[in-house]
């Protein structure tokens, strides 16, 4: 019943794995490319320096690491997960700068909302049917139909205040 506050952010362990699971599940950026600072083998595989790597990362976040890779449930991130299975913010000195800022960002804005309101989507829609352009990162066709929600606020006295 209040706002949240900065000592809530490391107790707010199922925001988290919601919000890690969302960019698992539907990532914003699927590739990353590097290119080889030396000679190195990848996988058995031998890389020569000045190579460039694409890092698959929308196949990576499906693969072996996840005990139900291809459904979106909070199981996947039941115990904690390596960076090397899960990279939604990059890896690395290349890695996204804002990365912590982002997560506290999400995490009150998702707390702020879900205190306030109940929500759901239009009957029959959902995250997978809806049309998707990937454009060096993966965002919602303005062209077409959109996610329908309705907010149901929680408690309406206190949502008007605000």
């Amino acid at each position: 019943e209040r706002d949240i506050r900065i000592d809530d952010m490391q107790k707010l362990k199922v925001v988290e794995n919601f919000i890690y699971e969302s960019m698992r599940y539907q990532p914003v950026v699927d590739l990353v490319m590097r290119k080889a600072l030396e000679d190195d083998v990848i996988d058995g595989y031998p890389v020569k320096k000045g190579t460039n790597i694409i890092l698959n990362i929308g196949r990576m976040h499906r693969l072996e690491f996840f005990p139900k890779p291809n459904e979106f449930t909070l199981e996947n991130f039941a115990k904690n997960v390596p960076y090397r299975y899960f990279q939604p913010f990059g890896f690395g000195p290349r890695a996204c700068a804002g990365k912590y800022i982002a997560m506290v960002m999400m995490k009150v804005i998702l707390v702020t909302l879900l205190r306030r309101f109940h929500m759901q989507t239009l009957q029959g829609q959902c995250v997978e049917k809806m049309q998707k352009k990937n454009d060096l990162s993966l965002q919602p066709d303005e062209t077409s139909d959109l996610l329908g929600m309705i907010f149901i606020p929680r408690n309406s006295d206190k949502c008007l205040d605000h």
